[in-house]
């Protein structure tokens, strides 16, 4: 049976990460037959400002986020605003965009999931059960290109697990599996995403003064 106080406690923990503290996420998947990039995505939220960075072999992507605002850099690119990548006809930098655009950081995710998390239950500082398919389709597709066609998800399905530590929360694990089925072609996925929560009130963001204005 699921422990009735399991959400009230991941919600408490979430909410004492407040809104400053950085993160890196890892994403694996070593039976699927679509490209994953193994190599660490690292976030960090302060004053209402998301920065993440991620370092791939083709370069470094550098993506500024403010509520729905956004602003990207890619490796010898100058920035660009999302809304000017949504108006171009740049796949990439839409596609960066629309995956990114909203993001509210790992925090807010893992309260959302607990929600979606059938059975949640504790023992110890460790919280999990089995996600929802609604929350495992989540995981597995963020949003449709941008004419709004969404793929076809089968067999979405998954699990979750929150560890606390000192009454905050510091890490999640998400396992996942499902085929998805878009432009006539069909994927198997089955990723392992894994988010380390640190430097909880000392995170720092710098926001380049031409970007500031695509923001603020």
């Amino acid at each position: 049976a699921a422990d009735a106080g399991a959400i009230n406690d991941l919600r408490a923990a979430v909410g004492r990460l407040g809104d400053n503290y950085s993160w890196r996420v890892t994403c694996r998947d070593p039976v699927s037959n679509a490209a994953v990039d193994p190599v660490p995505t690292d976030g960090m939220l302060a004053n209402g400002t998301i920065s993440i960075c991620m370092k791939r072999r083709e370069g470094t992507t550098e993506i500024l986020l403010r509520g729905a605002k956004g602003v990207v850099k890619r490796s010898s690119k100058a920035w660009e605003s999302f809304l000017a990548l949504e108006r171009g006809d740049d796949f990439a930098g839409v596609f960066i965009a629309r995956v990114w655009q909203g993001y509210k950081g790992p925090a807010v995710q893992a309260a959302e999931l607990a929600e979606q998390t059938k059975g949640l239950a504790r023992r110890g500082d460790l919280y999990s059960g089995d996600l929802t398919e609604a929350g495992a389709r989540s995981l597995l597709w963020f949003r449709g290109p941008r004419d709004g066609e969404d793929p076809i998800i089968r067999g979405a399905k998954g699990s979750a697990k929150f560890w606390l530590k000192g009454g905050q929360l510091w890490k999640s694990e998400y396992k996942v599996q499902g085929a998805i089925i878009f432009g006539g072609r069909e994927s198997t996925n089955s990723p392992t995403i894994t988010v380390e929560i640190k430097n909880v009130g000392s995170t720092r963001v710098d926001v380049p003064v031409v970007a500031k204005s695509s923001l603020f």
